[in-house]
């Protein structure tokens, strides 16, 4: 669902650069043959998909902060325009425009960026509420097993539900999560 709800974002993006750079009048530029765009649109999916697959993007990743996601994203926007671009230089019908590809990365990668922030704001009240919880079982009783409890006990929108720890209970009395031996 997130792979299908990223190319949605990507072809958005793909389009409204195409329509800001010949039909908005903002720039002045040449009326465009429509074609080679819309095939290249069909390749651009495919790699999008293909690039956003190889850097992890689909995994399942709870501790990714944003900003290392936003960045990976953008790097994705980069290879994938770029990768447009080289295949308009050996494909000598595209005469795709350079505004065109500039804005088109400009777009994409605004919109992904925009996308999974929603996405993830969407998962943290949900998990805030207790639903799509990952269950953990801690594994130590010291001072670093006690601060890790704490972390996760007080950010419930991680998606991380402590269900107990393994080994003996030398940290204090934490009642709500019992002790696995």
């Amino acid at each position: 669902m997130i792979a299908a709800s990223d190319l949605a974002v990507v072809a958005i993006a793909w389009g409204a650069s195409y329509w800001l750079s010949f039909h908005s009048g903002l720039f002045p530029t040449r009326t465009a043959n429509s074609e080679p765009y819309a095939v290249l649109a069909v390749a651009m999916l495919a790699l999008w998909h293909l690039v956003l697959r190889q850097r992890g993007l689909y995994e399942p990743r709870r501790g990714r902060s944003a900003l290392t996601e936003s960045r990976v994203l953008v790097e994705c926007a980069a290879l994938s325009t770029l990768g447009v671009a080289a295949a308009t230089f050996f494909w000598k019908r595209a005469d795709v425009s350079r505004a065109f590809l500039i804005g088109f990365f400009l777009l994409s990668a605004s919109g992904l960026c925009a996308f999974r922030g929603v996405l993830r704001a969407v998962l943290r009240e949900v998990r805030r509420r207790g639903f799509n919880m990952r269950r953990v079982l801690i594994i130590g009783s010291g001072t670093l097993a006690g601060a890790v409890w704490e972390r996760l006990r007080d950010h419930p929108e991680s998606g991380f539900q402590v269900v107990g720890f393994v080994g003996p209970l030398r940290f204090g009395s934490w009642p709500e999560v019992p002790a696995v031996l």
